[in-house]
């Protein structure tokens, strides 16, 4: 049995394949979404999501076009693991920046009032 048998669901409901096809449309679209966005992550994350977004609505379109009912056609519902960890991905990196943020502005804010009272200790000058 080969690997690609493994990977392929190959005999479905034609309902079934429309619904596969508007998930695929739909994860796309969520990962162009997070890619224009940002939610406070990086600008790598972002190209990434953006680039993966465009892939998977690209190929939702191929699907909708070019595939007819009565087609022979393939389903791979492991594609949808991608989009999931691109999600998380996107959860992970913007909690640590909300971190990251959080602990320079607190530095900011101690060097700020440490610096409000030096200047406070200072004898006016007369």
């Amino acid at each position: 049995m080969a690997i690609h048998d493994l990977l392929a669901v190959q005999s479905i409901a034609q309902g079934t394949f429309n619904l596969y096809r508007a998930a695929i449309l739909v994860a796309g679209l969520v990962l162009v979404a997070l890619a224009v966005r940002g939610f406070g992550v990086t600008v790598l994350a972002r190209v990434f999501s953006g680039l993966v977004g465009v892939i998977f609505v690209g190929y939702a379109g191929w699907l909708w076009l070019f595939i007819e009912e009565g087609h022979l056609y393939e389903v791979y519902p492991w594609l949808f693991i991608l989009p999931a960890l691109v999600v998380g991905y996107h959860f992970y990196t913007r909690t640590v920046n909300r971190e990251i943020e959080a602990s320079v502005r607190k530095q900011l804010d101690e060097e700020r009032a440490a610096r409000r009272a030096a200047r406070a200790e200072q004898p006016p000058d007369a």
